[in-house]
């Protein structure tokens, strides 16, 4: 029961907001926000506070090394290869428990192009990066039997964008120049034949 001329406090504490929320904003207070209250003016019900900057906070993905691992050389078509990358967040944000995939590709140029050929997918699932952290993998992929010549292997970091990053366009990708040559093929060849007659008789 609040009587003429009387006024109350409150203090909310600490307040959450998403980390999709950032730049400047305000703060919007509504009092007898139902209207469970009959007042002779509501005008006066609401009212802003000053400019608020919240930060951007976000993770970003950035691949520090991107080797391969055994180099049998040259390489041959048809043939398997270890590859190995680490991936560093040089962001402000830690991942919060998402998922995402890295992929290699095999392509003809420095870019992933329609007919580049994906070799691997690797899931990272729920896992949580904080900045300054970093993961490292290290996988086996086959080179197809039919590709040979200078190719690139790409890595593609989080590849379908489902982690919001800062700056996902420059530095998620990374490249590997390889010269792959055609794998030996089997060349059957006749080397003899022969001739035998069998009489057949009909009795």
């Amino acid at each position: 029961n609040l009587a003429s001329g009387k006024n109350y406090t409150m203090d909310t504490g600490l307040i959450r907001v998403s980390r999709d929320v950032f730049g400047e904003r305000y703060v919007h207070v509504i009092t007898n926000a139902y209207g469970t209250v009959i007042e002779q003016n509501v005008k006066s019900n609401m009212r802003a506070s000053g400019n608020v900057t919240l930060p951007l906070i976000r993770p970003d993905l950035v691949v520090t090394n991107f080797t391969l691992v055994s180099v049998n050389k040259p390489l041959i078509s048809d043939s398997q290869v270890l590859l190995n990358w680490t991936v560093e967040n040089n962001g402000t944000g830690r991942i919060l428990l998402k998922s995402w995939h890295d992929t290699v590709y095999l392509s003809s140029s420095p870019t992933i192009e329609n007919n580049s050929t994906k070799l691997t997918k690797v899931f990272f699932d729920r896992q949580s990066l904080s900045p300054g952290k970093r993961y490292n993998h290290v996988s086996f992929v086959k080179l197809p039997l039919n590709i040979t010549g200078n190719n690139y292997l790409v890595l593609k970091v989080n590849e379908d964008g489902s982690l919001v990053e800062k700056d996902a366009q420059t530095n998620n990708v990374a490249r590997a120049r390889v010269q792959i040559l055609p794998a030996p093929l089997p060349d059957l060849a006749v080397v003899d034949t022969s001739f035998v007659f069998e009489e057949d008789r009909r009795f």
